[in-house]
């Protein structure tokens, strides 16, 4: 009788190490998702409607850094001077920040687990001039951008500031936090 006892609670001990192992295997599984959500950090705008793309240079591009644009996920997240700017998503799950000027359209579409600026995604080039205009999406949270003493108001996720080459980073305000990114992010795109 002894023997079937501990045969049995040897069975019972395997099947719930089992059965934990299933559980515990299914949770890290479902927390290995990068999206946005997942990792706490949202984008308002990406909840709005789709955007009317009739009319835009998005339309009809073949440039492949531009086709890993989702055309259907783009969101109008303002309007400049120079052009519209867009934010939505890409192939591969990534997130995308789209800007149309008169020379063209200019765009990122990282890998969200590469981004090493908690969130923000920056769109710029600082090659060669001594100003330049950069643009970023930031995640919800964040009011103001500013750089060398110029600031704007975030509208819908996004801010893009002109910015003086002896600037050293934009800095990110919001009623909980700030956030500074080295403008040396807006040369290389992630």
């Amino acid at each position: 009788m002894p023997t079937d006892t501990r045969t049995s609670f040897f069975y019972l001990t395997v099947g719930a190490l089992v059965t934990l192992a299933v559980i515990v295997s299914a949770v890290l599984v479902s927390g290995d998702d990068s999206s946005s959500s997942a990792s706490g950090i949202s984008y308002g705008v990406l909840e709005g409607p789709a955007a009317d793309l009739r009319g835009t240079p998005l339309l009809g591009i073949t440039d492949p850094e531009v086709s890993n644009l989702i055309l259907e996920s783009l969101r109008l997240a303002t309007t400049t001077p120079a052009g519209p700017i867009f934010a939505g998503e890409g192939v591969e799950g990534r997130l995308c920040l789209a800007v149309v000027e008169e020379d063209g359209v200019r765009s990122t579409c990282p890998d969200p687990r590469a981004i090493p600026t908690g969130g923000v995604i920056p769109l710029g080039s600082l090659n060669g001039s001594r100003a330049a205009r950069v643009t970023v999406l930031a995640p919800d949270g964040f009011d103001t951008a500013a750089a060398g003493g110029r600031s704007v108001t975030i509208i819908n996720n996004v801010a893009q500031l002109d910015v003086d080459r002896a600037d050293i980073a934009l800095t990110l305000s919001g009623a909980d936090r700030t956030q500074s990114i080295p403008l040396e992010a807006f040369t290389r795109q992630p």
